[in-house]
């Protein structure tokens, strides 16, 4: 895992000009500028068991098709 920090260099450019305000830190497992297509996934913090699964295996599928997944991290989906 990566930790960056808006004062580091692989921290994304476009994140900097944002107007809302830019994320303090973020965590990337891999390297966060890889040129690759990007997937986001996003759902709810109370997911049932089954359904977490099934995301998994869409996020493998994802990866192994060689997209980026991105996350806000949050515990559940």
């Amino acid at each position: 895992m990566i930790l960056l920090k808006p004062d580091d260099d692989l921290y994304p450019d476009a994140w900097r000009k944002l107007e809302s305000g830019r994320p303090e830190f973020c965590w990337f497992q891999g390297h966060p500028m890889t040129p690759s297509p990007r997937v986001g996934i996003v759902g709810a913090r109370a997911a049932p068991p089954r359904v977490r699964r099934n995301v998994l295996i869409y996020a493998r599928q994802c990866v192994e098709a060689g997209e980026t997944v991105v996350s806000g991290g949050a515990v559940g989906v």
